[in-house]
């Protein structure tokens, strides 16, 4: 290559078309912006190439992107992936490289950082890859390939040397993100775009065993000085005067109250009146904080909840209890416009009775009507690598065809979402999916399945009774379509009960995924209880779910005393009776009729009952 095309590189940004609730997002490729302006202010000519841009009749196929690096003027092609678009990104770039042998492509974003090294072994497409934050790793590689300089000093960088893959240490942390240039917004025509998330920090402070941003970060935040983030701002509003929709990306938008102090009164001098979203803890907020933030037009808060169990919240590392979520979402639905609660499930160690303290929380909070919004979301745990959770059960991944981010048409086609304008929620959650599902495409199925260290966020765990808690989601989305507050739920051998107040999952004895029995009690079980009670005590069940075989219970009070004693049995056996729908009242003497209300609540009338397909 001559010098002058050494001088040159193609920043290329992969993300499918974005849309959701039927309105398309167009996302300013802010970190491949930033990388261009790094490079430019060194004496290098960046171009920038945008696939969400493109008008592919299928943007999902490796040949679409194929054909979209063709773009690319320059022989120098960096490529930024999301962990979700890494499989089609390979496969195209093997499809290009055999096109263009004399191109070198350079990946890096999140997508290929976990799984850098397999990567390089498997794919010679790939010349480079970039872990990490990516400004002085890129301008130090562009200068050895100009330069015909050795590689192995660039901190941050995998390459290949002959045969050999080499994996150089991991670059430190830009300790001054000042000193960055702000983003080149001049290579894109920001007509296009509609949104932006722009960092006021890099890094996170906590360790979440499921996220990989540790292993990126190191639990340290560094942040950018307000008056670089306001820098930008007035750039994007006064001078380009883009019509674009703010949100900022940190992890924790001003974790610390004098930082988020400083921001708004920066906001109100400055005359701002932009809106924005962020992202914080449900943990850290308060009604001071809250109404600050709505004063200054933040208008859309995401929180990051993940469960409802105590025990997962503790496994996870999230560092709050379950107590401080409900005061936190209601207390940001009296002064957001939308508060979002995101959570996840298919923990490797999630139990179904874990998962039901996750949706006996949603299913509380959905009847109480708020003065705004708050939309529940639920995701499956994406494994990715080097995180805690994936290095201890990786071998408990397995392929499911499941989408984690509502981030494309596509994807969004894979969530059901219900809006109750009346009660101001709303609701995300996933469809049931089957196992072995292919990909559209039978190259990206084909590497997905045959490179689970690389495709992991392809896959999920084999969680415990996930059976369960996909039928708990179908439950809810019924009750929340159909604005019912009580219900039963049949599915085979199973029943789930939503009695106004909490969700008993109920099924067969040799279930251990179940906390709870389904019992359909004869006339013979009756009058013979003991060996019922102790094969009910060896299951260590502490739920009954029981119906009453009406046809064959003799219609007198006899009757009605067998099943009080064996109710009391039951529950002296450490196992709570739940009657699932109303025995005849002919059956008991006045007194046991109103110890049967008192203390098993016996309902007055069956449950709504629904099947399950």
């Amino acid at each position: 290559m001559s010098f002058k095309e050494l001088s040159r590189i193609t920043l290329a940004g992969i993300s499918y078309p974005s849309e959701f609730s039927g309105r398309q997002y167009f996302y300013v490729p802010a970190g491949i912006l930033s990388l261009a302006s790094y490079v430019s202010k060194h004496g290098f000519k960046p171009e920038i190439i945008d696939f969400q841009l493109m008008n592919y009749e299928n943007p999902y196929s490796p040949d679409s992107i194929s054909d979209f690096l063709k773009s690319a003027s320059s022989d120098i092609i960096g490529i930024s992936v999301m962990t979700k678009d890494l499989p089609a990104v390979l496969i195209a770039c093997g499809k290009f490289r055999e096109l263009f042998p004399e191109k070198t492509i350079i990946l890096g974003g999140p997508g290929p950082t976990g799984s850098a090294k397999h990567i390089m072994e498997k794919f010679p497409c790939v010349d480079f890859i970039i872990r990490g934050e990516g400004e002085i790793t890129l301008l130090e590689l562009l200068k050895a390939l100009k330069d015909n300089e050795p590689l192995s000093e660039i901190n941050g960088l995998v390459f290949r040397d002959r045969d050999k893959v080499v994996v150089n240490p991991a670059r430190c942390r830009i300790e001054n993100l000042d000193e960055l240039p702000l983003p080149d917004y001049s290579l894109i025509d920001h007509r296009k775009y509609n949104i932006i998330y722009i960092p006021s920090t890099r890094g996170c402070r906590h360790f979440c065993t499921f996220c990989d941003q540790p292993a990126l970060w190191q639990g340290r935040e560094i942040r950018r000085s307000l008056k670089s983030l306001t820098d930008e701002i007035d750039y994007i509003t006064k001078e380009l005067k883009a019509k674009w929709e703010i949100a900022f990306s940190d992890n924790e938008f001003c974790a610390d109250p004098e930082r988020f102090e400083e921001f708004s009164r920066i906001y109100r001098e400055n005359n701002y009146d932009f809106c924005f979203s962020m992202d914080r803890r449900v943990d850290s907020v308060d009604d001071t904080f809250l109404k600050e933030a709505r004063k200054i037009n933040c208008g859309l808060i995401l929180y990051g909840v993940e469960s409802g169990s105590e025990k997962v919240l503790r496994e996870i590392k999230k560092g709050f209890k379950p107590d401080s979520i409900k005061p936190g979402l209601l207390a940001s639905s009296r002064f957001m416009i939308n508060s979002i609660a995101s959570f996840m499930f298919s923990y490797p160690f999630e139990t179904a009775e874990d998962f039901l303290e996750t949706a006996n929380l949603i299913y509380s909070m959905w009847n109480e009507k708020t003065m705004n919004f708050i939309t529940f979301q639920i995701h499956y745990l994406s494994p990715l690598p080097r995180t805690p959770i994936f290095e201890k059960y990786k071998d408990r991944i397995v392929r499911r065809k499941v989408s984690n981010l509502m981030v494309t048409k596509r994807n969004e086609a894979q969530y059901d979402t219900i809006i109750d304008n009346d009660l101001k929620k709303a609701a995300v959650l996933p469809k049931k999916l089957d196992n072995d599902r292919d990909e559209d495409d039978p190259e990206v199925e084909k590497l997905i399945r045959e490179n689970p260290e690389i495709c992991s966020g392809f896959y999920i765990y084999n969680s415990p009774g996930l059976h369960v808690k996909e039928n708990i989601i179908e439950c809810l989305k019924i009750l929340f379509r159909e604005k019912v507050k009580t219900a039963l739920f049949i599915k085979d051998d199973y029943r789930y009960l939503f009695n106004g107040r909490k969700i008993v999952a109920a099924g067969p004895a040799d279930d251990k995924d179940v906390n709870g029995l389904y019992l359909k009690i004869d006339y013979q079980t009756l009058k013979n209880p003991q060996q019922f009670i102790e094969e009910l005590k060896q299951t260590g069940k502490k739920q009954g779910l029981i119906e009453f075989a009406g046809h064959t219970l003799p219609e007198n009070t006899t009757t009605g005393d067998m099943i009080f004693s064996l109710l009391e049995s039951m529950r002296a056996s450490g196992i709570n009776p739940i009657l699932l729908s109303p025995v005849k009242q002919c059956l008991f003497r006045f007194t046991v009729s109103l110890k049967m209300q008192s203390q098993f609540g016996m309902p007055s009338t069956a449950f709504k009952t629904y099947k399950l397909s």
